[in-house]
């Protein structure tokens, strides 16, 4: 159920019965929030289970890692540089990144259990040992599949418009929290 931050009173009284029923109509249409069912999956993911990640690392204090997923929804390529990871955090050029990824990996664990999304859904944050031809033990940056920026991107959109409460109630609840 969609709730509201703000409320729209409309006096009705000098309204028709049919433009009663019209106005009802229409604004039941404005709330519709597909479920997990009626979205279109992409490489495993929907919009409903992308924002669900992003609630999840911002409700784990994981905000390095949040960043990072939507600077890989906004880029081109959808890669993001190991130097941009460290000005996001701004960490110590001598810090590793070793274990960067977990907090999403253990989300995208639950989602795959909870049947949120597929088991081969692909990663959203993979790290990149090799690219342009070069080749390195540590990674040079993480990388999102091209296609999946769009499902990312839309779910983005999503926790912006508002109608993110219903999520955000369903993460806390899932969370333990009141």
């Amino acid at each position: 159920m969609v709730r509201f931050r703000q409320q729209l009173v409309v006096d009705i009284t000098r309204m028709s019965p049919a433009q009663v029923e019209a106005l009802k109509h229409f604004i039941s249409t404005l709330f519709v929030i597909p479920t997990q069912e009626d979205e279109e999956s992409v490489h495993g993911w929907t919009r409903t289970a992308a924002a669900s990640a992003i609630l999840d690392l911002r409700a784990n204090g994981k905000t390095v890692q949040e960043a990072v997923l939507h600077a890989e929804t906004l880029a081109d390529d959808g890669f993001v540089s190991r130097d941009l990871v460290y000005q996001l955090g701004s960490y110590n050029p001598e810090r590793q990144l070793r274990g960067f990824t977990r907090a999403l990996n253990n989300t995208v664990k639950s989602l795959k259990i909870d049947g949120a999304i597929a088991d081969d859904a692909a990663d959203p944050m993979a790290p990149v040992y090799e690219r342009d031809g070069v080749r390195s033990k540590v990674a040079l940056g993480f990388e999102m599949p091209i296609e999946l920026r769009a499902v990312f991107a839309a779910a983005y959109g999503l926790l912006r418009s508002g109608a993110d409460e219903d999520l955000e109630d369903e993460h806390d609840w899932e969370q333990g929290e009141d």
